[in-house]
């Protein structure tokens, strides 16, 4: 049996200029924050919390942009209106730390948690989508929502 990849052959690798990694990102969290560890994800944050309240998070994550920036910007609109009982104000397009973001701030209805608040910031960066979530119980927001804008408007990448 002949080997269907011995011959002539090219190595792929990541990262290289054909398969770049995303870029640096940074956040600011307040003290009381601990950092998570999850799947698929860049950076992950959390108040730290000792009872079984929902607790206000933050998670970046990345994706390779395929089919343009706009196209990430009008599913991101649409998943956000596939919510229950979903109540919104349309984006906003921002400069966050000299990097273009499309902004949406928004509330739903989750089943398990109540009633959620969620702002998500996205943006184009070297061809790769990076998003910044903020999570927080509608109660949770009230009280924090200067902090939860605060941790978005401090995203920096390089």
């Amino acid at each position: 049996m002949t080997n269907p990849v011995a011959g002539s052959r090219r190595e792929l690798r990541y990262p290289s200029d054909e398969f770049s990694p995303p870029p640096e990102v940074g956040i600011l969290v307040p003290a009381g924050w601990e950092s998570l560890v999850l799947p698929r994800t860049l950076i992950a944050a959390r108040l730290a919390s000792d009872g079984d309240d929902f607790a206000p998070n933050v998670v970046v994550t990345s994706d390779r942009v395929v089919d343009g920036i706009a196209e990430v910007f009008r599913r991101q609109s649409a998943s956000i209106d596939e919510l229950t009982d979903v109540s919104r104000s349309d984006p906003i397009d921002s400069e966050i730390n000299g990097q273009q973001w499309r902004c949406w701030e928004y509330a739903f209805s989750d089943p398990e948690a109540g009633t959620l608040m969620q702002i998500v910031a996205v943006t184009d960066a070297e061809s790769h989508m990076v998003s910044v979530v903020v999570t927080a119980s509608a109660d949770a927001a009230e009280r924090t929502i200067a902090t939860l804008r605060a941790i978005v408007q401090s995203v920096t990448l390089r």
